[in-house]
C-alpha cells in the first residue's frame, strides 16, 4: 500500500493557496525575483501545435535527392516527414512516414528508390516530447528529381526531310537539350542540335504536356539511322543524365513499303507476345526484303529482338504471314513493337503495334459500409487490356479466405459483379458466423480457357489484433501545461501489429474519469493527481465497433512541475515549520518548541541561549526515520544543524524520501542573519527523484534568502533550475 509524506488533500490545498511558493512557475525562476544562472537552461518554450509553414521541396534541382525545408514550430522536439508518390499534382495522396527528424528545418531525401518523371508530395508534422504530442500536418509540397524524359519517341520514316522527337515534360524542368549521333555508342556526345523550353500549364502541372522537336536531316543523313537522346536542364543550370536512346530516320524514295501488321496477341497468352505481318509482294530474289523488329516499353531501352536478339526467329504462320514470338516479357506491361522492312534502296516507315500478356487485375479496394454493415468494393482496376474492344468477355476467377482460414471459391465474376461485391460482417467477434467472415480475396484474369499465372491478393477487412507494448509514462517531463495540481500529463503509447489496421482506439484510465478515442497510437491524460499511479486500457476497433478486447498498460504517473517539487522539499526538509498543516507535530508534538521559537522570534532564535543544546528526535512508524535539530552557543549567535536520516522510506514508489543521511547547517546571529551550508547535495528518491544543491542561500531578516539549485531526474532526462527561497 502506497504512503505519502502528507495527506494528499492537505498538500494540494497548500500547493494551491500558499504564498510560500513565491518564485517558481513550471519549475523556472520568476525573473522578477531571481534570474536563472548563466549555466542553467532558460525557460522551455511551450509547444505550439500549429502546422509547419513555408514547406517547400526542390523540383529538378538534383539528380539524386530532393531537399525539403520548412519553418520551425515553437517548442517542437522533432518532426516527422511523410512522402507520397504521385503522377501529377492533385492526385490522391497515400502518405507514408519515412523518418523522424531532430529539431531543425531542413531534410535531404536521398532515398535510392526515388524515381524520375514523377512528383513526390511531402508534408511535415511537429511533435513534442518523443512523439507524445503531435501538431497539425503541414500543407503538401511537391518535389522532383532532375531526370531525363522517360518516354522519348523518334519518328521512323514518316518524313522525307526530318525526324520528329516527342516526349513528356519532366516536373520542374527548365529546358531540354536534344543530341543526335550517327552511332548508338556516341549518342549524347558533342553539342546539342536543339533546345526546347519547358511549358507551363494553367493548373501548374507540367507532366502531362507533350513536347516535340523536329530535326532536319542533312542530305547524307537521309535514310540512315540516327540516334537521339535528351538531357533535362534544371533551374540551377545543371543537366540530367542522357535519356534512353531512340532511333529515327527519314523516308527515301523507292524504299520498302510499310509492313502490314496482321495480328498481335493482347492477353491471349500468359508467357509470350506473338506478332504477325503480311509478306511484302515486292520481295524477290533480285531485291530481297529483310526485317528489323524492335521492342520498347515505358521507361525501358529500345531493344532489337530481330535479327540481333538470340532466341527469336522469323516463321510463317498458317496464313503465310511472317510471325515472331517474344518470350522476354512481363505481366502488366504494354510493349510496343516496331517492324521495319528494308530493300536495296532503304528502310520503310515503321509499322507499330502493341501487345501484352494476360495479367492479374491491377488493383482492388474495399471500404467499410457501416450502413449496410459490410465491406464493399470501392474501386476496381481490371487487368491490362481488359477494357479494350473485343475483351468484353474477360472475367475473373475469384476466391476468398475466411477468418477461420478456409478458402472458398466464388467462381468467375464479371467486372460489374466485382464492383457490386459485398462481404458482410456480424455484430461481434463472439457472434455466430464470425469465423466465416471473408478476410482476403484472390483474383485471376480469365480469357476463355486462359487464366493469368499471377493473382491479385487483396485484404477485405477484419478486426484488428490486440494492441501490443502498451505503456504509460512515469515521471515524464514535457513542455506541456500542467494541471491545477501542478502535475504533467501521463502519456500512453502502444503499437498495432497484424494485417488489419484499427479504425480507432479507445483509451480509458483506471482510477480517473479519463476516456478518449484516437486514430493515433498515443494519447495524453492530464486528469492525473499528485503521487498517484494509473493503469490504462487500450482497445482497437474496426469500423463496425468490434474489438478483440482490451490490453492494460503498466503503471504510470505524471511528473510534477518544479514549483510543486520546491514546495515538497521546503515543506518537508528545508523549513517544515512553515507548513504546520502538513506537520501537526510542529504545533503540539515533539517539534512544537522549534515551531514556537521560529514563529515568535524567527530563525535567529534557533541560535539563541534559549535553545542551546536542544535536541529533538522523531522515530515513529509513520516516518521510519529520524529528524534532529541541535543548537550550540557560539558567541552572540549559534550553529544549528538539521540532520535527516533515511527520511521516510527507501521504497522506490514512495512520493518523496531522503535516500541516505544528509544535513545542512545555519550559522545565525541573534538578529536573524547568517549563512547556510551543506556537506553534500540532498538526494531525494521516490516517485519524484531529484538532487538539491544549496547555492547562494543565506539567512537574512529571520528568513531564508537567495537561491539554491533543483535538478529533477525525470525518466526522459534531467531538468535543472536555480530557484529562490525567502
Amino acid at each position: 500500500m502506497r504512503r505519502l509524506v502528507l495527506p494528499l488533500s492537505l498538500f494540494i490545498l497548500m500547493v494551491l493557496s500558499s504564498c510560500n511558493l513565491n518564485v517558481l512557475d513550471q519549475g523556472v525562476a520568476d525573473t522578477g525575483s531571481s534570474q536563472p544562472s548563466e549555466n542553467l537552461p532558460s525557460r522551455d518554450i511551450p509547444f505550439s501545435t500549429e502546422a509547419p509553414s513555408n514547406v517547400s521541396a526542390t523540383e529538378s534541382y538534383y539528380q539524386d535527392r530532393i531537399m525539403i525545408s520548412w519553418n520551425e514550430v515553437p517548442g517542437a522536439d522533432y518532426y516527422t516527414l511523410e512522402r507520397a508518390e504521385v503522377q501529377r499534382v492533385g492526385d490522391a495522396l497515400n502518405w507514408v512516414e519515412i523518418l523522424d527528424i531532430a529539431t531543425g528545418s531542413r531534410y535531404t531525401d536521398s532515398d535510392r528508390n526515388l524515381k524520375g518523371g514523377v512528383y513526390y508530395a511531402y508534408r511535415v508534422t511537429a511533435h513534442s516530447t518523443s512523439g507524445m504530442l503531435s501538431g497539425t500536418p503541414s500543407q503538401a509540397c511537391y518535389g522532383s528529381l532532375l531526370s531525363p524524359p522517360a518516354d522519348l519517341e523518334a519518328s521512323m520514316g514518316t518524313s522525307f526531310d526530318a525526324v520528329t522527337i516527342n516526349w513528356k515534360q519532366v516536373p520542374g524542368a527548365s529546358s531540354y537539350s536534344i543530341y543526335k549521333a550517327r552511332t548508338e555508342e556516341s549518342a549524347g556526345m558533342g553539342t546539342p542540335v536543339g533546345t526546347v523550353s519547358q511549358q507551363s500549364s494553367p493548373a501548374g502541372d507540367d507532366v502531362d504536356i507533350q513536347l516535340s522537336y523536329e530535326y532536319i536531316a542533312a542530305e547524307d543523313e537521309k535514310g540512315s539511322e540516327l540516334y537521339f537522346v535528351i538531357r533535362t536542364n534544371g533551374p540551377l543550370g545543371t543537366s540530367s543524365d542522357n535519356s534512353l536512346v531512340r532511333t529515327g530516320y527519314t523516308m527515301v524514295v523507292g524504299a520498302a513499303e510499310t509492313p502490314e501488321v496482321s495480328d498481335i496477341t493482347q492477353g491471349d497468352s500468359v508467357d509470350s507476345v506473338t506478332l504477325s505481318w503480311a509478306v511484302d509482294p515486292s520481295d524477290s530474289a533480285e531485291d530481297p526484303i529483310s526485317y528489323t523488329v524492335r521492342r520498347s516499353s515505358p521507361g525501358s531501352a529500345e531493344t532489337t529482338i530481330y535479327p540481333l536478339y538470340t532466341g527469336h526467329a522469323l516463321d510463317k504462320d498458317e496464313n503465310g504471314d511472317w510471325t515472331i514470338t517474344d518470350t522476354d516479357v512481363n505481366p502488366n506491361v504494354e510493349y510496343t513493337y516496331s517492324i521495319i522492312a528494308t530493300n536495296s534502296i532503304g528502310r520503310s516507315p515503321a509499322a507499330t503495334a502493341s501487345g501484352y500478356l494476360l495479367s492479374a487485375p491491377r488493383s482492388l479496394t474495399f471500404a467499410a459500409d457501416t450502413a449496410s454493415r459490410c465491406y464493399a468494393v470501392s474501386e476496381f482496376t481490371g487487368a491490362l487490356g481488359s477494357d479494350a474492344a473485343g475483351h468484353e468477355g474477360w472475367t475473373y476467377d475469384v476466391s476468398v479466405t475466411t477468418q477461420a482460414g478456409e478458402t472458398v471459391s466464388k467462381g468467375r465474376l464479371t467486372y460489374d459483379e466485382i464492383l457490386a461485391y459485398k462481404a458482410s460482417v456480424v455484430d461481434s467477434v463472439s457472434s455466430p458466423g464470425f469465423e466465416k467472415e471473408e478476410r482476403t480475396m484472390s483474383l485471376r484474369t480469365v480469357n476463355g480457357d486462359i487464366v493469368s499465372k499471377e493473382s491479385l491478393e487483396v485484404i477485405i477487412g477484419g478486426v484488428p489484433e490486440l494492441p501490443v507494448n502498451v505503456q504509460a509514462s512515469c515521471n515524464f517531463y514535457s513542455a506541456d501545461s500542467a494541471n491545477s495540481e501542478g502535475v504533467l500529463p501521463v502519456y500512453v503509447t502502444w503499437e498495432q501489429l497484424g494485417q488489419y489496421s484499427a479504425h480507432h482506439y479507445a483509451v480509458s484510465g483506471n482510477g480517473t474519469g479519463f476516456y478518449t478515442t484516437s486514430e493515433l497510437t498515443n494519447v495524453s491524460d492530464s486528469s492525473v493527481s499528485l503521487g498517484k499511479t494509473y493503469t490504462y486500457r487500450v482497445e482497437a476497433f474496426d469500423p463496425f465497433g468490434r474489438t478483440m478486447g482490451a490490453v492494460t498498460s503498466t503503471s504510470g504517473y505524471g511528473a510534477i512541475t518544479g514549483q510543486v517539487f520546491k514546495h515538497i522539499f521546503e515543506s518537508n526538509i528545508l523549513k517544515p515549520w512553515e507548513s504546520p498543516d502538513e506537520h501537526p507535530d510542529y504545533v503540539s508534538g515533539d517539534k512544537s518548541a522549534i515551531y514556537g521559537f521560529v514563529r515568535q522570534q524567527g530563525l535567529g532564535s534557533l541560535g539563541s541561549a534559549t535553545t542551546r543544546g536542544l535536541d529533538i528526535s522523531v522515530d515513529g512508524a509513520l516516518h521510519s526515520g529520524t529528524i534532529s535539530y541541535h543548537a550550540k552557543q557560539e558567541g552572540v549567535g549559534g550553529l544549528v544543524t538539521f540532520t535527516y536520516t533515511r527520511y521516510y522510506s527507501e521504497a522506490a514508489d514512495y512520493l518523496f524520501y531522503i535516500d541516505g543521511n544528509y544535513s545542512y547547517q545555519m550559522n545565525v546571529t541573534l538578529s536573524g542573519s547568517g549563512s547556510v551550508s551543506a556537506p553534500s547535495d540532498f538526494v531525494t528518491g521516490g516517485l519524484y527523484p531529484a538532487t538539491v544543491s544549496f547555492r547562494n542561500l543565506s539567512v537574512s531578516g529571520n528568513a531564508f534568502q537567495g537561491n539554491y539549485v533543483i535538478t529533477q531526474h525525470h525518466s526522459n532526462g534531467d531538468i535543472q533550475y536555480e530557484v529562490a527561497s525567502r
